[in-house]
C-alpha cells in the first residue's frame, strides 16, 4: 500500500484527497513538536533523552563528542552502521533549538553516580 503527500516543515502531510486508509492500516505519527524528522525521543530508550533516528544514539553525545574537538567527519564514520550527513546535521539543528535540553542533559550524565 501506497500513501501520499508532501512534506511541509520537515513533516510529511498524507494528501487529504488520496484514498481512505485500509481498516487496521498501521500509521506512525509524531505530534507536532518542531523536532527534527530524524530526532526522536522515545521513553525507555536512553532515558527518553533526543536521539538520532532509531539508534540509541543521544543527541548530547553528539554534542559533548564536538565539544571535546572530535570534528564532523569522524562522527559520520565512528558508529555502526555509519551516520548520515542528514542525522548528523539534524542533530546538530535539534542541538541549537534546544540548548539548555542538552546542556542539561550533558550535566545529568556527567553526575557521579
Amino acid at each position: 500500500m501506497t500513501i501520499e503527500g508532501i512534506v511541509q516543515n520537515g513533516v510529511i502531510v498524507l494528501d487529504p484527497g488520496g484514498p481512505p486508509l485500509a481498516e487496521g492500516t498501521r500509521v506512525e505519527v509524531a505530534p507536532r513538536t518542531g523536532m527534527e524528522p530524524l530526532i526522536r525521543k522515545t521513553p525507555g530508550v536512553c532515558g527518553g533523552r533526543a536521539c538520532v533516528g532509531r539508534r540509541r544514539l543521544p543527541v548530547w553525545g553528539l554534542v559533548e563528542s564536538r565539544n571535546l574537538g572530535i570534528a564532523d567527519e569522524t562522527l559520520l564514520t565512528d558508529f555502526d552502521p555509519p551516520l548520515t550527513r542528514a542525522e548528523l546535521d539534524a542533530a546538530w539543528r535539534y542541538a541549537a533549538a534546544n540548548p539548555e535540553e542538552i546542556s542539561r542533559d550533558i550535566s545529568e550524565n556527567n553526575e557521579p553516580g
